[in-house]
């Protein structure tokens, strides 16, 4: 039997049921090589992408975000795409600010819409801090509405097409809007663009002489 869910089923197998001869077997990650099959360097790439997210995210007031372990394969190939769009989010922050500065701007902006958003302040009221940051830097407004839409076209990717409800076997989502405007306004109550944003601030821009 295969298992195509985000379920975790060595708890079960592991259990010991006297005279059953039960096991697991054909795990990718056992009986292939990671390098050549699974991509390893690019899985552990996106395996830190996913922590750094969902501590920031945290740290915006939202729960506690999915291991690695417990993702969906939708979306740990999600977090692929966007661990390896990261690096050129990060290239482009390298050629629009000098050393230091943008993982300075990072921090600070972080910090201050963490703080709003864990506040308890309305959800419009926060969602107009976000704005109000993002048309003040521009370089930030640009890579958050970039990362909206290359969220969509990763979706679009998969077959996946616009609808009320999320559900990934019908392959729907209601916000696979690519107008920014929309996401930002009317939707915003839907699809939160502070998780656009999260993708960028969470960023780690290490010292660019060490990048060189």
């Amino acid at each position: 039997m295969r298992n195509t869910s985000a379920k975790e089923l060595r708890p079960i197998f592991q259990a010991g049921y006297p005279g059953e001869l039960l096991f697991a077997y054909g795990q990718l990650a056992s009986v292939l090589s990671p390098a050549v099959v699974l991509n390893e360097s690019l899985d552990q790439l996106a395996i830190t992408h996913n922590q750094t997210y969902n501590e920031t995210s945290e740290a915006f007031g939202n729960g506690p975000g999915s291991s690695w372990e417990d993702l969906s394969f939708v979306k740990k190939d999600s977090s692929r795409a966007a661990a390896l769009h990261g690096r050129w989010k990060q290239a482009v922050l390298y050629a629009l600010f000098p050393p230091g500065e943008a993982d300075a701007l990072l921090q600070k902006q972080r910090g201050y819409l963490a703080e709003v958003f864990s506040s308890g302040r309305p959800h419009e009221e926060a969602n107009q801090a976000l704005l109000q940051v993002l048309a003040a830097y521009p370089a930030l407004d640009y890579l958050t509405q970039l990362e909206h839409v290359r969220w969509c076209h990763f979706y679009y990717g998969l077959g996946f097409r616009h609808g009320e409800t999320k559900d990934e076997q019908e392959k729907t989502h209601p916000c696979l809007i690519e107008e920014w405007d929309v996401i930002a306004g009317p939707l915003a109550h839907v699809c939160y663009p502070i998780f656009d944003a999260i993708s960028v601030l969470a960023l780690e821009i290490p010292d660019i002489k060490e990048n060189r």
